[in-house]
């Protein structure tokens, strides 16, 4: 159970956002309604690409509100005028590990020398997922978090994907392997994950995968994402980052259905593109 904001920028990003993000993680007033607990104070963490050929990478146990850190971070000056953040807050899952190394995002390189930083809401079994991976390494079940577990498997799919164009071929690793978690019955009622792609170059895009299997109205209501898009910003969010952005006057419309959407910035502008899982 955790909070989710990935915003695509090209100019600085208000700091709104960011209060809102932080706000929604330390008082999650609908997972109290939902679920009963009231905050996500598991960790936290971020992953942004910028124009200036920056990459930042950013986890820690604490609250993002008790993080001397936050202040440094998301701050217009070092996030440049244009790029592409991710941010998560974790309320951990039943049976996975609180510590720094299992805040979000988590990181991994791909066979062809990409990297990609995921973030997720939502919950998978472990020992479902866990059986699906070619490569074990010695993972250990009580150490990791089922996050981690699906952040290899990706990097498994997307080196069996023989496409060569990094987008397409990591929207058919998703595809394929969201289907096989499906399978396997491993993925729960929700399993909502952001990912952003950095390739070299400095070259990077977002992807956000909407998964809610749960359609009870309590899962939805907690779990739906929501996207807000103008010339200068795209923004997905989890419900209560959402809500609170809708009450600083941002329009935010439910995604509604499973998908996977493509976020990329082009000379047009920032350019989304919606595929049904």
């Amino acid at each position: 159970m955790c909070r989710l904001l990935g915003i695509t920028y090209v100019k600085e990003p208000d700091l709104s956002l960011f209060t809102a993000f932080i706000r929604a993680s330390q008082h999650d007033f609908i997972a109290e309604e939902c679920y009963g607990f009231r905050s996500h104070n598991h960790g936290w963490g971020l992953a942004v690409s910028t124009d200036k050929g920056r990459t930042l990478f950013y986890k820690f146990v604490i609250p993002c509100w008790d993080d001397e850190m936050v202040k440094t971070l998301l701050n217009p000056r070092v996030l440049g005028g244009c790029g592409i953040l991710l941010l998560h807050s974790r309320r951990a899952s039943a049976g996975t590990p609180i510590d720094s190394f299992s805040a979000h995002p988590f990181s991994t390189m791909l066979v062809d020398g990409s990297n990609i930083y995921v973030v997720q809401n939502g919950g998978l079994d472990k020992e479902k997922t866990y059986s699906m991976l070619k490569e074990k390494f010695g993972l250990k079940l009580e150490a990791v978090s089922d996050t981690l577990l699906f952040t290899r498997l990706l990097a498994e799919t997307y080196r069996d994907m023989g496409i060569e164009e990094p987008s397409e071929r990591l929207l058919r690793a998703l595809k394929t392997l969201y289907r096989k978690l499906m399978e396997r019955g491993a993925t729960g009622g929700l399993a909502n994950t952001f990912i952003l792609h950095s390739l070299p170059g400095d070259r990077s895009y977002m992807v956000a995968v909407r998964f809610i299997a749960n359609e009870a109205e309590k899962a939805l209501k907690y779990g739906e994402l929501f996207t807000s898009k103008n010339d200068d910003l795209f923004v997905i969010a989890s419900s209560t980052v959402a809500r609170l952005l809708e009450e600083q006057g941002y329009r935010m419309a439910p995604l509604k259905k499973n998908g996977i959407l493509l976020i990329k910035i082009e000379k047009r502008g920032i350019l989304t593109h919606f595929h049904v899982l």
